[in-house]
């Protein structure tokens, strides 16, 4: 039996004002499982959306949305929101709640799963490389 996974995934994230921030995420994953007999691909495809205030230059809140199609299934959705709090310049730390989700492995995605969830973020940039100085 052969088994194979490709996946391909985007992530883009905007600041639209200075405190908010406001992400997108899509990817698309099919999977292939052969043996002597026959082959079986199966499709899915997956939406999401999230919104950070931050209320303090440390704190903020946050809500977060996702869909999941699995080759004609029934969709599968995601809601949740999360309390941040920013550790150091660039580290953020987070506890947030999904009050449904879902699961998939293989889409690299985190915090789907429905109930309580711990998160740990770091962000690289011209500023945490020292190229730019922070504004």
């Amino acid at each position: 039996t052969e088994h194979g996974i490709r996946v391909v995934a985007a992530d883009v994230s905007m600041k639209p004002a200075r405190d908010w921030t406001l992400s997108a995420q899509t990817a698309a994953k099919w999977v292939q499982n052969r043996d002597a007999i026959q082959t079986a691909t199966t499709t899915s495809q997956l939406l999401g959306a999230r919104a950070l205030w931050a209320f303090t230059h440390r704190l903020d809140l946050g809500v977060n949305s996702r869909v999941l199609g699995s080759g004609g299934a029934q969709l599968r959705y995601g809601v949740g929101g999360e309390f941040g709090v920013m550790l150091a310049h660039g580290v953020r730390g987070g506890v947030g709640y999904n009050v449904f989700g879902f699961r998939d492995d293989d889409l690299g995605i985190e915090h789907t799963d429905r109930g309580p969830y711990l998160h740990l973020g770091m962000k690289f940039d011209e500023t945490t490389l020292g190229l730019e100085k922070p504004r």
